[in-house]
């Protein structure tokens, strides 16, 4: 997905070339084991971002299975509403981010956003990317409380180094 989105293109199709036997193994395997939700919704949208956005990308990976980035979004959604903590989780990250950073639909990464911020207050990065949704949809006031959230919680954080806190500090 980074590689992708870096337009790392030749990066990208190297990973997926050393991830192909996972993918193999848990691509349409979702009713088996609900996780691969998670797993299978990633690779779909990716692949079939990587498709559509990039028409050449499908000359380098026809012996790969096609993305579909709809189905990929029901899976990751799915994911999202599972019971897994773990998965929840990192299917609500990721929604957010496709729908914020690729789709540029900041009303549908913005329940994402908000489900993260209320379930782990003090993650300074849910907190940084639900303040540029914030913004994005033009809720000022609600941006400002959410970055003074930020800055209280950064200034808790025993757990960060100096360049870190500045780091974090530079995205605002």
């Amino acid at each position: 997905r980074l590689d992708l989105m870096n337009q790392d293109y030749l990066k990208a199709i190297l990973h997926l070339s050393r991830s192909a036997g996972y993918i193999k193994l848990s691509l349409n395997q979702e009713a088996d084991f609900s996780s691969f939700l998670l797993t299978s919704g990633l690779y779909n949208y990716m692949a079939g971002y990587g498709e559509e956005a990039y028409p050449f990308f499908r000359f380098y990976t026809l012996r790969y299975p096609r993305g579909n980035k709809d189905k990929g979004i029901a899976q990751l959604e799915k994911a999202a509403g599972g019971d897994n903590p773990l998965i929840r989780t990192e299917a609500s990250y990721f929604l957010m981010k496709i729908f914020m950073e690729i789709e540029e639909n900041y009303t549908k990464a913005l329940p994402y956003a908000i489900w993260l911020t209320d379930t782990y207050p003090d993650n300074l990065i849910y907190l940084h990317h639900y303040y540029e949704l914030l913004n994005q949809l033009a809720s000022s006031a609600v941006a400002g409380q959410v970055k003074s959230s930020f800055f209280q919680a950064l200034e808790e954080n025993r757990q960060l180094n100096s360049r870190q806190v500045m780091h974090l500090r530079d995205l605002f």
